[in-house]
């Protein structure tokens, strides 16, 4: 007799679905997102905070739950990545079995970074066998990446993520005010996942860091073009997650960036952030693609100008051929056998490699390390502690009235002086520490075509608001003069750079650049102190100290330019003395005057580069 064969057939569906809102002021009383999913009287949350933020609103979010009678367990998670562990996750788990909740209607609550929120998106996922929770980024990695899916997950014996699910959170809450109090880097951090997506998906993307990447960074993303590129960016990241939650696809977009990283992560000793060794993993992938011919040399070169010009500076001394080829292999065992990795084949579009070698990535890291420690310092000729002062004073500028007015009583005189000794019609001017722009919005006014490069990032930000607020066009970048003249040599009919020289550990190194910027026969202009008893006196002592026409600290005595060691520089470099002026100031009647042929202060020097 012959036993039948039974079989059962199982099939059933859990449908996914989850809202990303943004809400700012989460913890104000009356706004009542945080609590919009769930059971609020007589409910109980888990509190998960960051404990960096715990810093910033800890007393604020106390408030809040007691405000909204809710019984919270806030529960101080320590951020960063050697934190995504076993024994983090397991601290959770103990917590929430001293602090039992209902299954369904009392969420856990996420707020903080990256790490945190994959960590209790795990224990959520876990908890007897799931419990609901939501999300509340505050770092803008966490923002535009890491908290608006699916994953969830711990590191684990040396491998990074080794351990997770997928765990749809009920909300995720996202509120830009929290970037306000990120770090640079931390924000530099969050951009690369940005940039992430702007060259392997989204051209207008890249296009809008390139126009106003460097603002939002000065601002933290506070400022609407911030708000604008976050929104283009989150939409972007979602667009490629929804149709593969569950990764069913191995071949992702989004994973450009994220196949040689993970080596470059958990390697002792390299101190990267996640976004930091996605940018290298980027760089590689992307030169890849170019020796490849997918990607085109002027599109490489378009992604290290936007890293210069956002204040990126990269590091390649983490790049090893086989720290990076161990990554890679171990993706091909996470890919299901193939290598599957996502590189560019345009700004902005993608194609996925399965047979990149060993070699390939040696003379792939050669070239970086070549590329990268050739033209890629950010600021070779750069003071910190005079960046950071006219950092302190960016919201300064414009107030005629404030500690720069006196700049706004000089500027016709120095306009008058740079025109007047122009004669190219609608000229094509460089304003080398350009300021708030006082100078370059004359300029633009009197017809030129202005380009103003600064490396005080807040300044920048005041000085475009400004120009759009009166309408003019002016291309501001943050850049310095020696990587500029090294990328538009000859382009320029003429430069300004007024009272900068003395803010420069190499002011003759500026005055090289400037005259590179140049086209034959094209005019450079300077202005800077005299370095004499006269000059200490007057600008120092009295303009800064007794009638306060600058801020204190302005000027550094030993950092005085003598007339003469300028017009050495100016030579040295191919410049023609043609005229000089000096600024004299009337302290009865508050005003200045032009004194032609004279260097004495405050003096002006025009030059003129051989035909």
């Amino acid at each position: 007799m012959n036993a039948a064969v039974t079989r059962w057939h199982v099939s059933g569906r859990r449908p996914v679905e989850y809202d990303i809102v943004c809400s700012r002021h989460l913890f104000h009383p009356q706004n009542e997102a945080l609590l919009s999913v769930g059971r609020i009287r007589g409910g109980r949350r888990l509190v998960v905070v960051d404990s960096n933020v715990a810093r910033h609103c800890l007393g604020e979010i106390r408030s809040y739950f007691a405000y909204h009678s809710v019984d919270a367990r806030i529960v101080l998670f320590p951020g960063g990545e050697e934190n995504k562990t076993l024994t983090r996750y397991l601290d959770l788990v103990n917590e929430l079995d001293a602090f039992p909740i209902h299954r369904r209607d009392e969420p856990i609550i996420a707020i903080g970074g990256g790490v945190l929120t994959d960590v209790v998106g795990f224990v959520a996922s876990s908890y007897r066998r799931g419990v609901p929770h939501i999300k509340v980024p505050t770092t803008l990695m966490a923002y535009v990446d890491a908290a608006v899916g699916v994953k969830a997950s711990i590191n684990f014996n040396g491998h990074k993520n080794r351990l997770g699910s997928f765990e749809a959170p009920q909300r995720v809450f996202l509120d830009r005010t929290f970037l306000r109090t990120l770090s640079r880097r931390h924000v530099l951090n969050g951009v690369c996942e940005i940039i992430k997506l702007a060259v392997i998906k989204d051209s207008d993307l890249f296009d809008a860091l390139e126009r106003c990447g460097a603002e939002s960074v000065a601002a933290n993303f506070q400022n609407p073009a911030g708000g604008e590129i976050l929104e283009r960016a989150v939409g972007g990241m979602l667009e490629e997650l929804e149709p593969n939650l569950f990764e069913d696809e191995l071949a992702r977009k989004v994973d450009f960036g994220h196949s040689f990283s993970y080596g470059l992560e958990t390697c002792v000793g390299t101190d990267l952030l996640h976004g930091e060794a996605v940018l290298l993993d980027i760089l590689v992938s992307s030169r890849i693609a170019t020796t490849r011919q997918l990607l085109s040399q002027a599109e490489l070169e378009r992604i290290f100008r936007l890293l210069e010009r956002l204040g990126i500076a990269v590091n390649t001394g983490a790049l090893d051929t086989e720290l990076l080829w161990q990554s890679l292999l171990e993706r091909v065992e996470h890919r299901n056998g193939l290598q599957r990795v996502p590189v560019p084949n345009a700004l902005g579009s993608c194609t996925f490699l399965n047979d990149i070698t060993r070699p390939e990535i040696d003379t792939t890291i050669r070239w970086l390390n070549a590329r990268l420690g050739k033209n890629m310092n950010p600021a070779p000729n750069v003071d910190a502690r005079e960046i950071g002062k006219f950092d302190q004073v960016s919201q300064a500028w414009w107030d005629t009235r404030g500690e720069m007015r006196m700049l706004h009583v000089i500027n016709p005189l120095r306009c008058n002086f740079i025109c007047s000794q122009i004669d190219a019609p609608q000229p094509k001017i460089l304003d080398v520490g350009c300021g708030g722009g006082i100078l370059s919005e004359a300029l633009a006014r009197s017809g030129a075509r202005v380009t103003a490069i600064d490396l005080s990032q807040p300044t920048l930000v005041a000085a475009r608001e400004h120009a759009r607020s009166q309408g003019l066009e002016i291309d501001y970048r943050y850049q310095h003069a020696e990587q500029l003249a090294r990328e538009e040599a000859g382009n320029y009919d003429a430069v300004t750079c007024m009272e900068m020289l003395e803010h420069v550990p190499d002011p003759a190194g500026v005055i090289a650049a400037c005259a590179r910027t140049l086209k034959p026969g094209g005019h450079a202009f300077f202005s800077t102190i005299n370095r004499s008893l006269k000059a200490f006196l007057f600008a120092i002592v009295a303009g800064e100290y007794l009638l306060h026409l600058l801020p204190r600290g302005t000027h550094r005595y030993k950092k005085l330019i003598r007339p003469r060691e300028l017009r050495r520089w100016a030579l040295d470099n191919g410049l023609e003395y043609v005229s000089v002026a000096s600024l004299m100031y009337n302290p009865l009647t508050g005003n200045f005057k032009v004194a032609a042929g004279k260097a004495d202060v405050n003096y002006m020097v025009c030059f003129s580069k051989h035909r």
